[in-house]
């Protein structure tokens, strides 16, 4: 049995991607030549071929769940469990590694359990869906039963959700809140970032889209200042911040970071929810904010638990709540929608929304096509490091679909998952 976990940090310990899926092979004790060519072969077969002798470090979310399956793949498992292995991959990467899961499935008789919140990928690889709630088995069904019902609720939430898109922000005349011109960065000598330029305003949601190594997650953490620019400049309300560091950003930049076990940091959830916000604002009071949204986000019964015993969907929600506590203006959300319910996103994405009205904004980097049509009122996509294109969503999806690029074109434009 093999087991791809939920977060691919917990589980890949080696220094490099070609020592990693070597790892579980070295331990079976398989010749040496016959691990070359597993390696070889499982990393073509997930298209990071070209990823064999990168560092681990220097991966992205995405690369590192298709570096965990990878490992668990070489090792040749009769089955597979898969803990939300979607949280992190494109929409071309889910596609191809569903196409893999169901020739294991059809042609080698493999098993594969996946623990999923979008079923849409997996519909045609299914034969049997089970729903969990509090714990319970409420339904065990086929496919063609469950996913109608499913769909039904979601759709109901997206086109609620678009009605409110378009009230909100059209033609927004407003000066910029955020403008980026011509950005720069490299990493470990690699150009992550090619001249990146764009305007957010007040009142406006951005979602970044694009493959896995395209520079999303480095996009947002070079707007915090963790990443030095090379060349370019960041500009918030009109003035140049491109040389102040983190401490300075963000006491108006707030951030949600891929992989929330890299910035909860306090003994208890009650402690973690209120230490940004006591820490940039220390002359205010936020208790009843606190607890407020904790209770709306189904975390207040865990305020003395440790955040650390939380699942990843539940720490995701708690950088969220901590974030929304202290107000910044601008907010960086890195997938912050990984691991989220139906319930749970529209919630956020109903905060999100509050805060724009504010007059603040949302720079997102999101996987959803669905949600991204439905909530933001701009898409900026990256291809390898650069901007492809950035406009109002529904000309971004166009734009994508003129080149052939479906897998990022949301359900309604041809319903990509159905079985034939």
């Amino acid at each position: 049995m093999g087991l791809v976990q939920q977060d691919p940090d917990a589980q890949i310990c080696s220094f490099t991607v070609s020592q990693e899926v070597a790892f579980g092979l070295e331990n079976l004790q398989i010749p040496s030549k016959d691990i070359k060519l597993k390696i070889k072969r499982v990393l073509a077969m997930l298209g990071i071929s070209h990823l064999a002798e990168r560092e681990v470090t220097n991966l992205s979310g995405g690369e590192k769940q298709r570096l965990a399956l990878a490992s668990i793949l070489a090792m040749e498992p009769k089955v597979l469990v898969l803990d939300e292995p979607t949280a992190h991959l494109d929409p071309e990467g889910i596609m191809s590694m569903v196409a893999h899961l169901e020739t294991l499935k059809n042609q080698y008789g493999y098993t594969v359990i996946v623990i999923e919140h979008r079923i849409e990928p997996f519909y045609k690889l299914a034969d049997r869906m089970v729903v969990l709630e509090e714990g319970r088995l409420a339904s065990d069904e086929s496919p063609s039963t469950v996913f109608p019902l499913y769909r039904k609720k979601l759709d109901k939430t997206l086109r609620k959700s678009l009605k409110l898109r378009m009230d909100l922000a059209v033609d927004n005349p407003r000066e910029p809140l955020l403008e980026v011109e011509g950005v720069v960065v490299r990493r470990a000598g690699i150009p992550v970032l090619q001249n990146v330029s764009f305007r957010l305003k007040p009142g406006e949601i951005m979602a970044v889209m694009g493959a896995n190594g395209c520079g999303k997650t480095s996009l947002l953490l070079a707007l915090l200042g963790h990443h030095q620019l090379e060349k370019g400049r960041v500009s918030y309300r009109g003035r140049d911040i491109s040389h102040l560091d983190i401490q300075e950003r963000v006491k108006e930049i707030g951030m949600i970071l891929q992989n929330p076990g890299h910035q909860i940091l306090e003994r208890s959830v009650w402690q973690e929810t209120l230490l940004a916000a006591e820490m940039l604002k220390p002359t205010r009071k936020f208790t009843v904010e606190a607890k407020n949204l904790l209770e709306e986000f189904s975390l207040l019964n865990y305020r003395n638990s440790s955040p650390f015993l939380l699942s990843m969907g539940e720490k995701k929600r708690l950088c969220a709540v901590s974030a929304l506590v202290y107000e910044p203006d601008l907010l960086l959300l890195d997938e912050p929608l990984a691991g989220q319910d139906a319930g749970h996103l529209d919630l956020l994405m109903q905060h999100l929304y509050r805060h724009c009205e504010g007059g603040g904004s949302v720079l997102m980097v999101c996987h959803h096509p669905e949600v991204v049509a439905s909530y933001c009122h701009r898409l900026l996509f990256l291809e390898g490091g650069q901007v492809g294109y950035e406009d109002r969503p529904d000309k971004v999806f166009q734009w994508l679909k003129e080149r052939g690029k479906d897998a990022y074109l949301p359900l309604r434009e041809g319903d990509r998952w159905e079985k034939k």
